[in-house]
């Protein structure tokens, strides 16, 4: 599995996920087990708020969640602090 490319995500229930909590409606949001490679039983219910942060390398590749975004921010970061945040990230948590 590439979880660097858009494929990976599912960006049909994120859309859905992000016109539920933006029309005030809670969502119960699944959570990935990265050691089976596939959604765990469990969920995190969210709670709509008056600002909503949602951070992913891939967030911005979608027009449909771009649309829903009323601010959109994108930092950049060096590459080689990117590769270091990245291999300590999959050491301890994948």
């Amino acid at each position: 599995m590439n979880y660097d490319h858009p494929d990976s995500l599912e960006t049909d229930l994120l859309v859905e996920h992000l016109k539920e909590l933006k029309a005030g409606r809670a969502i119960d949001c699944p959570l990935y087990d990265y050691s089976l490679h596939n959604r765990s039983d469990e969920v995190i219910r969210i709670e709509p708020k008056p600002v909503i942060l949602v951070e992913g390398i891939l967030l911005l590749a979608d027009e449909r969640i771009r649309d829903l975004l009323d601010i959109k921010i994108y930092v950049e970061a060096d590459a080689d602090e990117r590769i270091l945040r990245r291999i300590s990230r999959d050491v301890e948590e994948r």
